[in-house]
């Protein structure tokens, strides 16, 4: 699901997230990419990573971000996939616990 208001794009994902799902998220972010927000918030909460291979989708769409000159933001309250994301190389990204105050 995305939500966009005027300045930032927020995609909450739900599930599991592997191999076969990353394209999904991939998508989602392209698209919210495409709509030149301030910001997207990557809010993987209700996420389970079930592979690292799914994870990959994580600082590859931060990467696309960058480039786009876009700030991303991952929420993921869980510390175990916050850890497995730096340790994957999410280094365009800001990664956190909890979810930017709403505007």
């Amino acid at each position: 699901m995305v939500d966009r208001d005027t300045s930032t794009a927020v995609i909450r994902l739900r599930g599991s997230l592997r191999s076969g799902t990353a394209a999904t998220l991939r998508e989602a972010v392209e698209s919210a990419l495409g709509a030149r927000p301030e910001a997207v918030v990557l809010d993987l909460t209700a996420v389970v990573a079930d592979d690292e291979l799914g994870l990959w989708a994580v600082p590859a769409v931060a990467g696309d971000a960058e480039r786009s000159g876009i700030p991303l933001t991952v929420v993921a309250p869980n510390r175990k996939l916050r850890t497995l994301l730096r340790r994957l190389g999410a280094r365009y990204v800001e990664i956190t616990d909890v979810a930017p105050v709403d505007r």
